[in-house]
């Protein structure tokens, strides 16, 4: 990214990640904290959409199955937990 845009720019994704910011003993970037509300601001259907086609997603459960992550809830925010009660006969 800085041979593209510059070093400023260059900087902002170098602490992207907060595992590669500690890596290579750099800060952590507002990049960082904006793709995590991300997931909290787009639209279910539009962020499950862009994490399966980066592979993101596959990444994330991949991590979760090792424990190394928490595991992400696919379940659509405005769906409830459990299906509504079966309307009794009568």
């Amino acid at each position: 990214m800085t041979r593209l845009f510059g070093p400023e720019w260059g900087e902002l994704c170098a602490g992207h990640s907060r595992h590669w910011a500690k890596r290579c003993g750099r800060p952590v970037s507002r990049l960082c904290f904006a793709d995590k509300l991300a997931f909290v601001l787009t639209p279910d259907w539009l962020y499950l959409l862009m994490t399966r086609a980066t592979g993101e997603l596959y990444e994330y459960m991949q991590k979760s199955a090792t424990g190394r992550q928490v595991r992400l809830a696919l379940r659509p925010r405005n769906r409830p937990a459990s299906p509504p009660p079966t309307p009794r006969p009568g």
